[in-house]
C-alpha cells in the first residue's frame, strides 16, 4: 500500500499530502454533517414525546452522543465534543 509512495520525487509527495488532506477535509466534512443530521432527527423525536412519557428518558443529544460514541468507538466524553 505504501510502496508506491516510497518510489516518488519530492514534488510528486507533496502533491500527494495536499491530495490526500484535501480527500481527508471532505470526509470529516461529510462525517459532520451526518452528526448534526442526526442530532436535529434526534433532538425533533425526543421534543415530540416531551411531557407524553411518565419515566426517566434521554434528551435528543445525549442518545446521538451515545450512538456516535458507539459508531466511531469513541467515550462518551469524545463524542460530546464531536456532537456539540
Amino acid at each position: 500500500m505504501f510502496e508506491s509512495v516510497v518510489e516518488l520525487d519530492p514534488a510528486a509527495l507533496v502533491a500527494e499530502v495536499e491530495a490526500t488532506h484535501r480527500q481527508e477535509s471532505m470526509l470529516v466534512a461529510r462525517r459532520m454533517a451526518a452528526v448534526a443530521a442526526l442530532l436535529r432527527d434526534r433532538v425533533a423525536a425526543a421534543e415530540r414525546v416531551a411531557g407524553r412519557v411518565e419515566h426517566a428518558e434521554i434528551d435528543g443529544f445525549d442518545q446521538t452522543r451515545a450512538e456516535v460514541a458507539a459508531a466511531m468507538n469513541l467515550s462518551p466524553l469524545a463524542a460530546s465534543y464531536l456532537v456539540s
